[in-house]
């Protein structure tokens, strides 16, 4: 009868010394703190943040409508700012993060270079619509389950300037006319 206790003490000590062993930390990748939520988010960040200010550039060069080459020419400085912003975080914590945008941002810039008047300020603007939604998704989902107090902070700080991005877009999109 005593082997049995024993047995089950020994048996109820590593059940408990493995459940005090498994956490909430189980997706933090060690050294930098960063959980895998906060590392998709920055990467995805960053590369939306280059994304919009390479098309902006071309947004405020070649935007018929005066209402396009100013967004443009905001997404370039808004973004801009973002991307170094989120850079100083990413270097504080030893991450990398994309410098380029990415190849779908590219083709987008390619095809709307090949655009002018009227179809490319509604293709240019509605693309920042689709954007900026995807984006307002990435940065409240950073909001509600990041872990990195910086990150978090930095999500917090720009979503309402992407809802106002999106804000402009809409209305500018309703104001097109052929």
């Amino acid at each position: 009868m005593k082997r049995l206790q024993k047995t089950m003490l020994s048996i109820l000590t590593i059940a408990l010394v493995f459940s005090a062993c498994s956490n909430d930390d189980d997706d933090v990748v060690p050294g930098n703190g960063l959980s895998i939520i906060d590392i998709d988010f920055m990467t995805k960040a960053a590369a939306g943040n280059k994304n919009e200010a390479m098309v902006g550039t071309v947004a405020a060069q070649q935007g018929r409508d005066s209402s396009i080459r100013w967004f443009g020419s905001m997404m370039v400085m808004d973004h801009n700012a973002a991307y170094d912003e989120l850079s100083k975080i990413a270097n504080s914590v030893s991450t990398n993060i994309p410098t380029d945008a990415d190849s779908a941002h590219i083709a987008l810039k390619l095809r709307l270079q090949g655009l002018s008047g009227y179809s490319f300020d509604t293709a240019y603007i509605q693309s920042q619509i689709k954007d900026h939604n995807e984006a307002i998704t990435l940065y409240q989902h950073e909001i509600d389950a990041g872990s990195h107090a910086s990150v978090k902070a930095y999500a917090v700080k720009i979503l309402p300037k992407i809802k106002m991005h999106k804000a402009s877009a809409d209305s500018i999109a309703a104001l097109l006319r052929p």
